[in-house]
């Protein structure tokens, strides 16, 4: 996937975000991206990382280089992407999913008020170095995804899906 290809990607995620957001709340919240990384930022993670035995995925270290971290990513879940600062800074903090390891090893996605989190499994690596993405919710129940890319389409499908489900309850209801 190209740079531009990735940036379009996530940027119809937000868009499609808000929208169903927007359809059952007064008060939509639209993911806020992070303007890109710098090159040091990236190099320091990729170094925190090397320490811990860990290796930063191809695919994130092209979303930092577009997007440094994205607030409210899923906001159903309460999850944001992380800045690569903060995965750094959040390494201690990380050892709440200890029961998870060795999920909770790379976790990339979080939120305050919650218990779910997204991570990198760095034991299903491919031969490009790309992780598989696990999603474990509230409930511990993880959802997993073979790589980044396929979680960033994941999240854009579910966007689509809530919208044409409303449209198509609305459209029941005009029958009726």
């Amino acid at each position: 996937m190209t740079d531009q290809e990735m940036k379009e990607l996530i940027d119809e995620t937000i868009a499609l975000q808000y929208e169903s957001d927007s359809l059952y709340t007064n008060t939509p919240v639209r993911a806020q991206p992070n303007p890109p990384a710098h090159p040091e930022e990236i190099q320091r993670l990729e170094g925190h990382l090397k320490d811990r035995n860990l290796v930063l995925p191809p695919s994130y270290r092209q979303l930092l280089g577009i997007y440094n971290g994205i607030h409210n990513f899923m906001k159903l879940d309460r999850l944001s992407l992380r800045s690569a600062k903060e995965i750094e800074e959040s390494h201690e903090d990380d050892s709440d999913w200890e029961d998870f390891a060795p999920l909770g090893d790379f976790v990339f996605g979080s939120g305050d008020e919650t218990a779910a989190f997204i991570c990198f499994n760095p034991e299903i690596v491919d031969e490009n170095g790309e992780m598989e993405v696990v999603i474990v919710d509230e409930s511990g129940d993880p959802a997993e995804c073979e790589n980044l890319e396929e979680f960033l389409r994941w999240q854009l499908t579910y966007h689509k899906d809530v919208i044409e489900r409303f449209n198509a309850n609305r459209a029941d209801l005009k029958d009726d």
